[in-house]
């Protein structure tokens, strides 16, 4: 298989949701980034 597509998650209330899912080994996704406003739910997840 060739490289991994990449996908960015934004927010960070459903994001989390996908993030776990994007972190998941059978994905074909890597996660490349978190977009959000600053707010620290996305700050923890992005340290996470």
């Amino acid at each position: 298989m060739g490289e991994q597509l990449r996908a960015i998650v934004c927010g960070a209330t459903f994001g989390a949701l996908y993030a776990q899912a994007l972190l998941r080994e059978e994905t074909p996704y890597k996660l490349a980034g978190i977009v959000g406003r600053g707010h620290h739910q996305s700050e923890s997840l992005a340290k996470n």
